[in-house]
């Protein structure tokens, strides 16, 4: 592959990322996503990187989606009429490497 397509490719990934300092890349601080563990864990909370963990603030356990199109869908309504959410009383705290992937929510949504 050409230098260029790469920097393309690398530039659109990472299109919707902020810079702070130190270069490290990371979602817009304090929005709403929902991740997806290792081990089949769910989660929803507002989203901090911090170095190599990620913080869940205000965060839910997702125990069962409550939707017919999937978490695409809890992501974009909020929680459903079936949705059925486990409060975390404390903040949840991940390594980076347990992250499967998240979903940016709608904030007004999730708020």
């Amino acid at each position: 592959m050409k230098k260029e397509l790469v920097k393309e490719l690398i530039g659109l990934a990472l299109e919707n990322e902020t810079e702070i300092s130190g270069g490290e890349l990371l979602f817009g601080k304090g929005e709403w996503r929902i991740a997806v563990l290792q081990r089949g864990w769910i989660m929803v909370g507002e989203y901090y990187r911090e170095g190599e963990y990620i913080r869940l603030e205000n965060a839910f356990n997702i125990e069962r989606w409550g939707t017919t199109e999937g978490l695409g869908e809890l992501a974009d309504k909020g929680k459903q009429n079936d949705t059925r959410l486990r409060k975390c009383n404390k903040p949840v705290h991940f390594h980076k490497l347990t992250e499967v992937f998240s979903i940016e929510c709608n904030q007004k949504s999730w708020k």
